[in-house]
């Protein structure tokens, strides 16, 4: 070799040397037999041994000891001539730690171009691992977020595909079949019409080529799919997507269930201010702790005062009340809260207005706290003014009724009876002075018949007017007293049967007295018609409604014949007042087979 090429070859191998030397990689060098012959800075940095440390040391101090046949087959593969692909593994430093390497590994030949050896090219990729890791379980997070998602969301790849539909955003495209992968703006003109499909197909475009992001706070629209009309907030941004391009990523919320809950809810708030308006009544709110009081808007037209006259203070809440009214109504509140209560009711009379009085009627709940303190009340105040006047008209309706009643029982009883009286007696006197004895005593006798009938008349009516003044007395109460006279002083032997409850014969004041009413005309015309002196009551129970029979094995009669008739009227009252409070009345007779009447009555 001439100095020339000595030269060359000294100045590569300087070179070589030096590029070895600078390199950032780990260049080792070691035989066949895997011994290590050569280590450059960057080894040592990496792998933390000196070259004094590891040269001459075979190459499996640095490998793991389950990867040793990795190394085996390596170096039978240089042996034979083999080419080694380049390869990530692991390798181990001199104080334990495990690094991710990428190897490069050429063969070493003698000048004969016989192989005798091997160098090492190491990359510690241990970061470049690590960050591949975070980014693929970033990747798997974001792809997990998106289909598990209880809100819409869903991904568009750069290549205009749905990529990803998470499991809040399926309904939106249950129609759409198959969905993942499909071209996207095939998918928008199936769900939705244009021109809000292309619209929209426009807005993902324009969000995928610039990354400008839009949000779409309202959209309402019909879908074409399925012709519902459907509302939703959503918003689009561009994202990078795991291949490494970009994507278009859709989050939204659906509206709907919300607007039509909400449309429902105004429908409902306005059914119930027009119920209230209607029902002429308004809400109020209590707090006793901060001693407030609010009124729903249309108290002050109720009242008849403005907004402003309306009191915050809860001690001046009953302004409205008459004076005389208001000490019994605090009262009776304040005793109510004592006991701990939660809902109330009062009734009572406003304050006066010119010459008109109006009343109330006033529902509370009360709320109290742990330690029996109370917090807030809520109610509603009803103006009741025309019922109160309904009802003084009907009870006035009623006296009027049952004065009409009277007079016509006087008429027919002991009016009848005292004209026939003055006739008897007359006739009487005429055939004493003509000394027709027998025949005056005669007469005498039926004077005294007919004065016994109308003298018990006349105490069926007294007792029946004593009935009327007992309205305290439960409905239990007022047969049991009723029965106990009829059997001491008309002799009928009366059987009361309690088939049911007694407790389901609590009736109102008005239905007790039409039913005990009822009754007692039944049983006066057993003891006038009959012709017997025994009779059942039953009280029974049938399908959730009072039942109340009155029987007698008396003669009976024909609903068709003649005494039907004459005693039609009778019936028809008795079935009026039965019917007056909502009632049903019943006839079962038959000639000699004696007659049945049953009241049929629903306590609600």
């Amino acid at each position: 070799m001439d100095i020339t090429e000595r030269k060359r070859a000294e100045e590569a191998a300087a070179r070589l040397a030096a590029i070895v030397s600078t390199s950032t990689d780990a260049i080792v060098s070691k035989t066949l037999a895997g011994i290590i012959t050569s280590w450059n800075e960057s080894a040592e940095r990496i792998f933390g041994y000196t070259a004094e440390e590891i040269i001459h040391q075979p190459i499996l101090r640095l490998i793991p000891p389950e990867l040793h046949a990795e190394e085996e087959q390596i170096l039978a593969r240089l042996k034979a001539g083999e080419q080694v692909e380049s390869f990530e593994t692991v390798r181990v430093t001199k104080d334990g730690r495990r690094l991710n390497v990428s190897l490069t590994i050429s063969p070493i030949k003698d000048s004969a171009g016989k192989i005798i050896g091997a160098s090492k090219i190491a990359r510690d990729i241990t970061e470049r691992k690590r960050a591949e890791e975070q980014l693929r379980a970033s990747h798997d997070t974001f792809r997990q977020l998106v289909e598990n998602s209880p809100f819409g969301i869903y991904v568009v790849d750069a290549d205009f595909r749905l990529a990803q539909v998470g499991a809040g955003a399926q309904k939106v495209f249950e129609n759409v079949r198959p969905l993942i992968g499909r071209d996207f703006a095939e998918v928008l003109h199936i769900i939705w019409p244009e021109p809000f499909a292309s619209e929209a197909i426009g807005r993902f475009r324009h969000t995928l080529a610039t990354g400008e992001p839009y949000h779409a706070p309202s959209t309402v629209e019909r879908r074409h799919d399925i012709g519902e009309v459907e509302a939703y907030d959503w918003k689009i941004e561009r994202i990078t997507l795991p291949d490494g391009r970009f994507g278009v990523v859709c989050h939204f919320y659906d509206l709907s269930e919300r607007q039509r809950f909400e449309a429902a809810l105004r429908e409902s708030e306005e059914r119930l201010r027009l119920a209230t308006e209607a029902a002429e009544m308004f809400s109020w709110e209590c707090d006793f702790q901060q001693q407030t009081i609010k009124w729903s808007e249309n108290t002050a037209r109720l009242l008849d005062c403005t907004p402003e006259a309306l009191p915050a203070d809860l001690a001046q809440s009953r302004f409205f009340v008459a004076p005389d009214e208001a000490e019994r109504l605090a009262q009776e509140f304040a005793e109510f809260l004592q006991q701990g209560a939660t809902h109330y009711t009062q009734e009572f009379r406003g304050r006066e207005a010119g010459d008109q009085t109006k009343y109330w009627r006033a529902h509370a709940l009360v709320l109290y706290d742990t330690s029996g303190a109370p917090l807030r009340s809520v109610g509603i105040t009803q103006n009741i003014t025309r019922h109160k006047q309904a009802e003084l008209s009907e009870r006035l309706l009623a006296e009027m009724h049952e004065r009409n009643r009277l007079a016509q029982e006087l008429h027919d009883t002991v009016a009848q009876a005292l004209g026939y009286l003055n006739l008897k007696s007359a006739l009487t006197h005429t055939l004493l002075a003509s000394g027709q004895v027998e025949t005056a005593k005669a007469n005498l006798q039926e004077l005294k018949q007919v004065i016994e009938e109308t003298y018990t008349d006349v105490r069926e009516e007294i007792f029946y007017l004593r009935a009327k003044a007992l309205s305290d007395l439960s409905f239990m109460e007022l047969l049991d007293r009723y029965i106990d006279k009829y059997r001491r002083f008309y002799h009928l032997d009366i059987q009361l049967i309690r088939e049911a409850d007694p407790a389901l014969f609590e009736f109102s004041t008005e239905a007790t007295s039409q039913l005990i009413r009822t009754i007692q005309e039944a049983l006066i015309n057993i003891r006038k018609h009959a012709l017997v002196n025994a009779a059942t009551i039953r009280l029974g129970q049938e399908n959730g409604t009072i039942r109340i029979s009155i029987e007698d094995q008396g003669q009976g009669f024909d609903p068709a014949g003649n005494q039907a008739k004459n005693s039609s009227f009778g019936l028809q009252i008795m079935r009026e007042r039965v019917e007056s409070v909502g009632g049903r009345l019943e006839v079962d007779t038959a000639p000699g087979q004696g007659t049945r009447i049953v009241l049929h009555y629903s306590r609600h």
